[in-house]
């Protein structure tokens, strides 16, 4: 059974570095799983209602518009 809903941060890459964020993410940062590793979790995740991705920042990965639901 899917949970209803859950956070995934997706990498720990971010080209900012705002004083109110609480992530320990860096411009130098680990970007998470590879596209093929990022893509099973999405698939295991199948019939979740709400999936919040977060970061760092996402969109600083090349592959995130492979990485679909």
């Amino acid at each position: 059974m899917c949970p209803y809903a859950t956070t995934w941060e997706i990498t720990k890459r971010c080209n900012l570095s705002c004083i109110h964020c609480f992530n320990s993410s860096s411009s130098l940062g680990d970007y998470g799983l590879d596209t093929e590793k990022s893509c099973e979790v999405i698939d295991k995740l199948n019939g979740i209602k709400e999936l919040v991705v977060t970061g760092g920042e996402p969109l600083v990965r090349e592959d995130i518009t492979e990485i679909q639901i």
